[in-house]
């Protein structure tokens, strides 16, 4: 499935892609290596999605941004809290029917471990 039509699945989510917003980043006074591979949620209603080469790990990162959103659980440490958000937003884009390649769960599995510093951690 297209990701424009996966977003308008969420149409009560504010949804910045910067594809289609390239300037948002100077908005919001961030530098645009900021958003290279990475996407943000803000508070509870809005998803910023940032520059890739890859769709489909963009694709993944909008569900794992939608993951932060959905979940109700509060976790302290940021490592568990990265995992809950991914795990979220996977099951959120298989109901979808959405599937990602073995290489994007690789590329995905590869952010989890971005943040294995803060495991330990509160």
């Amino acid at each position: 499935m297209e990701l424009e039509k996966i977003y308008k699945l969420f149409d009560k989510l504010k949804i910045i892609d910067l594809n289609c917003n390239p300037t948002y980043y100077k908005e919001v006074n961030m530098d645009k290596e900021s958003f290279i591979n990475r996407s943000y949620n803000i508070g509870d209603d809005t998803i910023v999605i940032g520059i890739y080469d890859n769709k489909e790990y963009k694709c993944a990162s909008f569900f794992h941004e939608l993951g932060h959103i959905l979940t109700d659980v509060i976790i302290e440490n940021k490592y568990y809290r990265e995992i809950e958000a991914w795990r979220i937003g996977l099951n959120k884009a298989e109901k979808l029917k959405v599937k990602f390649s073995k290489d994007c769960y690789k590329w995905i599995n590869a952010q989890i471990e971005t943040y294995s510093k803060y495991k330990h951690k509160r």
